[in-house]
């Protein structure tokens, strides 16, 4: 085997028993699942996690777009979708007024 795809497969391999550490994140807490938006006073976040798992995140700088997608899962205080990792500051919880509010990477998420 070329030493290329020697490296290729022990990367994959690697991602796969890492990701493997991680727990899916409607199972840790249902109260992930859903539609949620934010916002840090530059960019727009938009994040949904349904029942299953699969999440979606996608960074909105007037038009220019970052997203990820794939499992979401948490692992320790880190949630993570696909490939992209966030600090979990604050787990889904409801605010004073009733609203579901979670902070990732610094960044208020509110749930729809």
């Amino acid at each position: 085997m070329k030493q290329p795809i020697k490296v290729f497969v022990l990367l994959v391999l690697t991602t796969l028993t890492l990701s493997g550490c991680h727990d899916l994140a409607a199972r840790v807490d249902s109260y992930f699942i859903g539609i949620w938006n934010g916002s840090d006073g530059v960019y727009t976040y938009h994040l949904s996690i349904d029942n299953r798992s699969d999440g979606y995140w996608e960074k909105d700088n007037g038009g220019k777009f970052q997203s990820a997608q794939g499992v979401a899962r948490v692992k320790n205080s880190d949630l993570s979708v696909g490939l992209k990792s966030f600090e979990i500051n604050q787990y889904p919880a409801k605010n004073s007024a009733g609203v579901w509010e979670m902070t990732l990477s610094g960044v208020v998420y509110q749930k729809q």
